[in-house]
């Protein structure tokens, strides 16, 4: 009886270990690296099979959800999704998700392996600066005993470049845009006061990588260095239609530091799976989505 309650108490000693989160915090003594990928995707008007400005039929959301296997992040910032029954379904049960709370079907938020402690914080609903913008989400990380924070953001879109600034046909974009920066330089200024440990991330409707002087990344750098990881890389995802990334991690200096080597990734789309089609007003839908998912590995 005795051997049999030893082995009792050992298995029961190892279910206990192993049910464990891969990312809770580590004991003081243990200095073993956590490594955390994050990623970004903008899902293209994803709604309920069937519903919404960009229909997915059932065999589009498990195509997405095969990217998503692929994609194997940790912690995925997501826009232009309408719910957590939607995202259910291209990330499945092995994540929970934090979205915005903006009432209206195209959200920002993020997609959280269940394993990943973190703790969900208030929407920056300033981002929304005239109806039809978007709040920034936010989520806090503790990696190693460092607190990270994270917002998922999705700026106005049609201002790519100071080109677009001079052109009649982007005026209204840009204007819109332009009221965003100084909300985000705001938070972005109250943020790094509590840590200097801060992404920005998603889709901000403009080429900041690989070229100087941006006034938005200009602006930010007032404040706190920050940069774009995407510095150095090509779109691979829908060539024809994207010279350069919409798409960034802003990485404030410490996180620039933790990013793991070579380790940036773009999941492009089978050419079997690509499609494009058009709505009423004669719009481009591209299938899957008309942004590829990107991801990049820290280290604490």
């Amino acid at each position: 009886m005795y051997a049999a309650l030893q082995a009792l108490l050992l298995r029961l000693a190892f279910v206990s270990v192993v049910a464990l989160p891969v990312f809770a915090q580590s004991d003081e003594g243990n200095s073993e690296p956590t490594t955390i990928t994050i990623g970004t995707w903008n899902l293209s008007n994803l709604a309920s099979q069937d519903e919404g400005v960009q229909p997915r039929s059932f065999d589009d959301l498990r195509i997405l959800a095969s990217y998503a296997r692929r994609l194997g992040a940790d912690v995925i910032a997501v826009q232009e999704v309408s719910d957590e029954r939607v995202l259910n379904s291209v990330f499945g049960e092995n994540y929970v998700f934090h979205l915005s709370n903006r009432s209206s079907e195209l959200k920002t938020g993020f997609a959280i392996r269940k394993e990943v402690q973190f703790t969900p914080l208030p929407d920056f609903a300033d981002l929304a600066t005239s109806p039809g913008l978007r709040h920034g989400t936010q989520i806090e990380l503790n990696l190693s005993g460092q607190t990270l924070r994270l917002m998922s953001v999705h700026l106005q879109s049609g201002c790519l470049d100071e080109k677009s600034e001079d052109s009649a046909d982007n005026e209204h974009d840009c204007e819109k845009l332009a009221e965003q920066v100084p909300f985000l330089s705001k938070w972005f200024e109250q943020t790094t006061s509590q840590t200097d440990h801060v992404v920005i991330l998603g889709d901000f409707g403009r080429h900041l990588a690989d070229r100087g002087g941006d006034w938005i990344l200009d602006e930010l750098n007032q404040i706190a260095p920050i940069k774009s990881a995407m510095t150095g890389f090509e779109p691979l995802c829908w060539r024809n239609k994207q010279s350069q990334y919409t798409a960034h991690f802003l990485l404030t200096k410490p996180v620039q530091d933790s990013v793991v080597s070579d380790s940036f990734r773009e999941v492009t789309f089978a050419a079997s799976h690509k499609r494009i089609a058009t709505d009423e007003q004669g719009r481009e839908l591209l299938y899957p989505s008309d942004h590829c998912p990107i991801t990049v590995e820290l280290e604490y």
